[in-house]
C-alpha cells in the first residue's frame, strides 16, 4: 500500500426505500504540502443517487499547534462529509414526501473491501459517475482500481413477469 495514497470503501446496512449506500473516501498526501481528500456517495436503489467532492487543503497555512492535516485526517473528514451528504439527502428526499413528519433513518458503515466497489461497477448503475470519478480522482490508487472494475463485464438483469 502506497503510505502517500489511499482509498477505503464503506458500505451502510440496507436503508428500506432509499436502498443500499456504498461510500468511498480517498486521500492524497504525495503532493506536498497540498493535501487532498474526496468522498463519494451511491444510494443503489430504485432512484439511484450520487454525490461528491474532492477537497485541498494547503498545510503550509496550518499551525502544527492548531490541528495537523494528513492522510488519516483527510480520510476520516472525507467519510464524515459523505456521512453529511446521505443523511442532508435522506432528509430532504423525505420531507418531499412527508413534510410533516421525519422518519429517522437508521444506518451504520463498515469499511468493506474493493468487492464493494466492484459491485457498483459492474452492476453499470452508476457507470457515467465512475468513469468521471476515475478521470479526475487525485488517488492514484483508486483511479488504477476503476480502472480494472469498468473493465470487468457487467451484470445482465432480466426478470420474469409471474
Amino acid at each position: 500500500m502506497n503510505e502517500d495514497n489511499v482509498f477505503k470503501v464503506y458500505v451502510g446496512n440496507l436503508i428500506p426505500g432509499p436502498g443500499l449506500p456504498t461510500v468511498i473516501v480517498a486521500a492524497d498526501t504525495s503532493v506536498k504540502p497540498i493535501v487532498y481528500g474526496e468522498w463519494y456517495v451511491f444510494l443503489d436503489g430504485d432512484r439511484p443517487y450520487y454525490n461528491g467532492q474532492i477537497v485541498s487543503c494547503d498545510t503550509t497555512k496550518v499551525p502544527k499547534e492548531v490541528a495537523y492535516i494528513d492522510l488519516i485526517y483527510m480520510l476520516e473528514d472525507a467519510l464524515f462529509q459523505a456521512k453529511q451528504s446521505l443523511s442532508t439527502y435522506l432528509f430532504n428526499n423525505y420531507q418531499k414526501k412527508n413534510p410533516n413528519v421525519y422518519g429517522p433513518f437508521h444506518y451504520s458503515f463498515e469499511e468493506s473491501g474493493k468487492g464493494a466497489l466492484l459491485r457498483l461497477c459492474i452492476r453499470g448503475k452508476f457507470k457515467s459517475e465512475l468513469n468521471r470519478i476515475k478521470e479526475q480522482t487525485k488517488s492514484e490508487s483508486l483511479r488504477e482500481f476503476l480502472g480494472y472494475c469498468l473493465a470487468a463485464p457487467q451484470i445482465s438483469f432480466h426478470s420474469e413477469k409471474a
